[in-house]
């Protein structure tokens, strides 16, 4: 008989868009589980609904959708805890207890921007050592936490949450549990932090409302396979070895891009590893529902990859080529008059974040001959005007490939990227085919 998971997933309607691509990661690494997924929320249109269906189908798995009452913590909208930040759907969670069928003893609840490398088993098994609930961290926290920090949520993050059902429904942890507790932080001295919220707020979301609320019976498991938030150095290296699931966390900005944009545009940006890795998930689960049929996919991959291929460090969807270039296809520009501009290449995020020491490499042609065509580095400077450096400059035949090496540093007037200027061309109607363009941080 295969172990069974309960998963609790919770949010807005707008929320439960980013689903289909969650659970299809979930459930691919957890094939040799009966995994159960719950959608709690007060509204769920029917094509979210036959969303969720034909991904849990698709793996012979479950999905149940269970509408919460509108009514529940509607009132938070009059307290100070960022509720136009965290609306009310953010505190579904506590109501397992009520929502949740009699038979479901323990749930994992997850927020939708976390990407699983590994099974949760590990961690869904853990002994809860007599606490109602668990929240997990890869950090140390202090012995002891301030008043104000432990509304702060002591320094917990409550997007993956390990609940003991049984013991909510046994010591009435329900919505009158939290409201109640609600009410008396309300009545306390405000928080000013404006890192969190810009008003003042009397508990930071649900994180600090369970943490009040639960304390000495809300455990802190500090363990290294979990992992909340990640910055774009350490992308490439947490790829190598990944934890059993990592929490985006939105101020990293990575997950709602990767879900919302391109290949095209991702690779670009400081997360391509990661966001290749969801993307693998995404395109499955848009395949499973039939937003994208597998020659589409295809396309997909030729279209909008063609630009990246040969050209790491590059952020392909910053291009700009000014008043003198028109791209004609993919790294493939035209001069339309006889003026002085420049095909701008900014380097990656990543790139511009680590790099001090580059080498490039460039590879490409021209459609006629032009001698002293000019590659420059460039940055913007304090007036908001353009500092450039002269890298080389070319003698180029008429389609005959150039191919060219170096080596220089980086730093604050020359960090944004490279550039070529058509001053050399001085006519309209020469084609420049860039057939490879990288830039590596050594």
């Amino acid at each position: 008989m295969k172990k069974e998971l309960n998963v609790l997933i919770a949010g807005d309607e707008s929320y439960f868009q980013y689903a289909p691509t969650f659970m299809t990661n979930f459930y691919e690494l957890h094939q040799d589980y009966d995994v159960h997924f719950y959608a709690f929320t007060d509204y769920m249109s029917d094509v979210h609904v036959q969303n969720l269906t034909r991904i849990a189908d698709f793996y012979n798995q479950k999905v149940t959708y269970i509408q919460i009452i509108d009514a529940e913590f509607s009132e938070l909208a009059s307290y100070e805890a960022g509720i136009e930040r965290w609306p009310k759907q953010t505190y579904y969670h506590m109501l397992v207890a009520k929502y949740l069928p009699e038979t479901v003893k323990r749930i994992i609840y997850f927020d939708l921007d976390i990407l699983f490398f590994e099974d949760i088993w590990p961690i869904y098994d853990m002994d809860l050592q007599g606490n109602y609930a668990a929240n997990f961290g890869d950090w140390t926290p202090p012995e002891t936490f301030t008043w104000n920090q432990k509304r702060l949520g002591g320094f917990t993050n409550s997007g993956v949450l390990l609940i003991d059902v049984a013991a909510y429904r046994e010591h009435q942890i329900d919505y009158h549990f939290f409201i109640n507790v609600a009410d008396k932080l309300n009545q306390e001295q405000p928080i000013y932090n404006k890192n969190l919220l810009q008003t003042p707020f009397h508990f930071f979301a649900d994180q600090g409302l369970m943490y009040v609320a639960l304390e000495g019976h809300y455990l802190y498991a500090k363990r290294d396979d979990v992992k909340h938030g990640i910055n774009r150095i350490e992308s490439a290296d947490f790829m190598q070895h990944p934890t059993r699931f990592i929490h985006m966390v939105n101020r990293y900005g990575f997950w709602a891009k990767a879900h919302k944009q391109t290949f095209q545009t991702m690779l670009s940006d400081g997360f391509p590893e990661l966001n290749f890795y969801y993307q693998k998930f995404k395109i499955k689960s848009e395949i499973i529902l039939q937003d994208m049929a597998t020659f589409e996919v295809m396309d997909f991959y030729n279209v909008q990859l063609s630009k990246l291929i040969g050209q790491g460090g590059i952020a392909c969807e910053q291009i700009s080529f000014g008043s003198t270039w028109l791209e004609s296809a993919p790294m493939t520009y035209e001069t339309v008059n006889d003026g002085t501009d420049w095909v701008r290449f900014p380097f990656s995020e990543l790139l511009k974040l680590k790099a001090h020491h580059v080498k490039l490499h460039l590879e490409f042609t021209l459609s006629e001959d032009v001698n002293g065509l000019k590659l420059l580095s460039f940055a913007k400077n304090n007036i908001g005007g353009d500092s450039l450096r002269i890298v080389t400059y070319f003698d180029v035949k008429a389609d005959e490939p150039v191919v060219f090496d170096t080596e220089f540093e980086i730093d604050l007037r020359n960090r944004e990227g490279v550039a070529i200027s058509s001053g050399a061309i001085a006519k309209a109607g020469v084609t420049l085919t860039i057939t490879s363009l990288t830039v590596r941080d050594i």
